[in-house]
């Protein structure tokens, strides 16, 4: 039997974990305290070509520092930057 792999694309209810890259922008605190952040995607915006624009989280920890609370992430940001993002779905970890 073949399983079927899972998209990364995030879903409502997912949950990410995210880990803080040093190098590009100010240094979360997080990073010199090996501390990761923690929330669940609430809503997504599509653009005009159906593409994840804005995944917008609801964090139960402070933000990460590249948050944009009014934006959020881009979908496939999430999906491809897998050092950063964990995607949990369902209890499942999707490599």
């Amino acid at each position: 039997m073949v399983l079927k792999r899972q998209s990364r694309m995030p879903q409502i209810g997912d949950m990410l974990v995210v880990t803080c890259q040093a190098g590009v922008g100010p240094v979360c605190e997080c990073h010199n305290k090996s501390k990761k952040h923690v929330g669940i995607v609430l809503d997504i915006h599509l653009d005009n070509w159906g593409h994840q624009r804005n995944v917008l989280i609801e964090w139960s920890t402070d933000p990460p520092r590249q948050y944009n609370e009014k934006h959020g992430y881009a979908g496939v940001n999430i999906h491809n930057c897998r050092s950063e993002f964990d995607v949990i779905r369902k209890g499942v970890s999707i490599p």
